[in-house]
Parts: structure tokens; sequence; C-alpha cells
């Protein structure tokens, strides 16, 4: 919602103060939520394996670091600095419709513990 509300407010400075505060803090806030969903899923499926699991978070932030750069230069060069918010926003929304797929799927599944001692 954030990222939309910017998009719509871009053009007053200090609504664009307070949603890129807004930004920072809901997204600092996520990070501890989602290392012990990783956490708890690497527990689940291959228990042992929390340091390659806190990893694959770090790279997986990375990653978004990196293809959120790539689509935000697309977006400026082809339709303006403006739309960022609205491309930023698209992006979120297909991350949690995967998110929820994903919270979906393994509730219907039921899966074994990988045995580490192999």
């Amino acid at each position: 919602m954030v990222l939309l509300a910017m998009w719509l407010l871009v053009s007053s400075p200090i609504s664009m103060a307070i949603l890129v505060a807004l930004l920072g803090l809901l997204s600092f806030a996520a990070v501890p939520a989602l290392q012990a969903r990783l956490l708890g899923i690497a527990d689940t499926h291959a228990p042992g394996a929390h340091s390659v699991a806190s990893g694959l978070n770090i790279a997986g932030f990375n990653s978004g670091i990196a293809l959120g750069s790539l689509l935000g230069g697309a977006t400026i060069s082809t339709v303006g600095i403006a739309y960022t918010g609205l491309t930023a926003a698209v992006v979120s929304g297909l991350g949690l419709s995967l998110l929820l797929l994903q919270i979906a799927r393994s509730r219907r599944t039921e899966y074994a513990a990988v045995d580490s001692r192999v």
C-alpha cells in the first residue's frame, strides 16, 4: 500500500517523506518474520540446515535488490521516475501472491523430514 501511495502522491514532498519513512520501517520490520519463517521451514524439511537457510535468506535479499534496481532502471528509462512506485507495487503484489500460494500449498502437503545423518 505504501508503494502504491508513493505512486499516487509523487508530487507531494511532505507525503513522500512520510511514505519513505514508512517504507523503511515496514521493510525492516518484516525481516525477523521472514527469517523466522525460513528457519521454521528449514527445520521441518532439513533439520540442522539453519546456516544454509540463513545464507539463502541473504541471497534472496540480494537478488531482490538486484531485481529492483533492474526494474527501477527499466521503468525510469521507459515511462519515467514517477512510475517507480507503481512498478514496485506490482512486483510486491506478485511476491505476496507467491507467498500466499506457497502457504496454501504447504498446508495441503505433508513433507517427510530429510535425515541429516546420511
